[in-house]
């Protein structure tokens, strides 16, 4: 088959779990292009992507210090490009289209009657039943508006009695030694500064920051680190714990690894919003809405850890792709939590 495979660019999280489906895919001999919107190539350097991809601009969220701003994000909307993009788009050329949150391609196909699949964690908060944050009718619009499949595949930490796939992760090596006082960061929204004041309070941890950005004071008990998957991976096969936003592959990658997780969820982010309240409802982990010394302090000093061993899932979904009977949710269901 030939495959238009759309992959939201926001973060790193669609790009990894996407690019375990697409090398799935190729493996079994199918020709994939990608798409991956609100990302450069620059930016790109270190997620080892598969060629061949284009990067394009789409509708995206402004983000100021771990929060959205619906404001300024309505003010920054570039529909024009976003819909000039849309019309460059021939799913004619395509057998099938599949999109991770990604609305350029979901919506080409959805124009010019292309059968597409969205498979994505947002997807799983369509259901009901799937903790959620209050009703937030704008949230809600986002959901079922911004990136249209026809059939809409949700992945979670639990399938809630619901037709929902378990994360799709990497296989990870097991054979790191743990370092006890080693703590990874993840917190790529907030602000450089604020990290550095409240992690500089606990001098017996090293905490390897990752980040796009540098603060202006530095503590020699914080490294920062440029984003590189290989890089990453190898502090968090070592590190103790993680504290992250509460987005959903690294709290995945965490959970399937026996990590301790403290994260913070984006404030107005009904994603995670919603994973926070799912992670305390499963007892797989910490979750806060600041960063202070008080709630860094407890956590380090706690060993709740949420051990979930997923089973590979994307073999799965590549035989279920390759059946082409799209109809049948549920074997594909049984089978990926059996």
């Amino acid at each position: 088959m030939k495959i238009l495979y759309g992959i939201q660019g926001t973060g790193n999280g669609h790009i990894i779990k996407s690019s375990i489906i697409i090398k799935e895919l190729k493996k079994r001999g199918h020709e994939i292009e990608t798409i991956i919107s609100n990302r450069t190539k620059e930016n790109l350097l270190g997620m080892n992507v598969s060629e061949p991809f284009q990067c394009l601009k789409s509708l995206t969220f402004s983000i100021n210090k771990g929060a959205i701003n619906y404001i300024s994000s309505i003010k920054n909307l570039t529909f024009k490009d976003f819909l000039n993009n849309v019309k460059k788009i021939d799913t004619s050329k395509y057998d099938l289209v599949i999109s991770d949150f990604e609305p350029i391609t979901a919506w080409a196909a959805k124009i010019q009657k292309k059968k597409a699949i969205g498979i994505s964690h947002q997807n799983a908060l369509l259901y009901k039943g799937v903790p959620k944050k209050k009703r937030d009718i704008i949230a809600q619009m986002v959901l079922r508006w911004y990136c249209p499949t026809d059939i809409p595949i949700g992945i979670h930490w639990s399938h809630f009695n619901q037709p929902i796939l378990p994360p799709i992760i990497d296989e990870f090596p097991n054979d790191s030694e743990e370092e006890k006082n080693l703590i990874l960061v993840y917190l790529n929204f907030e602000d450089p500064n604020q990290i550095v004041n409240v992690l500089k309070n606990f001098k017996n941890y090293l905490f390897k920051v990752y980040c796009s950005d540098s603060p202006t004071t530095f503590s020699s008990n914080i490294r920062w680190c440029k984003i590189d998957r290989k890089k990453f991976t190898n502090d968090l096969l070592k590190a103790s714990g993680v504290i992250c936003n509460s987005g959903f592959e690294l709290p995945s990658e965490c959970f399937s690894l026996n990590k301790r997780v403290l994260v913070k969820p984006l404030t107005n982010q009904m994603e995670q919003e919603s994973n926070a309240l799912a992670i305390e409802e499963l007892n797989i982990g910490h979750t806060t809405t600041k960063l202070n010394t008080k709630v860094i302090g407890n956590w380090l000093q706690s060993d709740l850890r949420g051990y979930v061993p997923y089973k590979p899932v994307s073999e799965t979904f590549a035989e279920w792709i390759e059946s082409g009977d799209f109809n049948d949710l549920k074997s594909l269901f049984d089978e990926s939590w059996s």
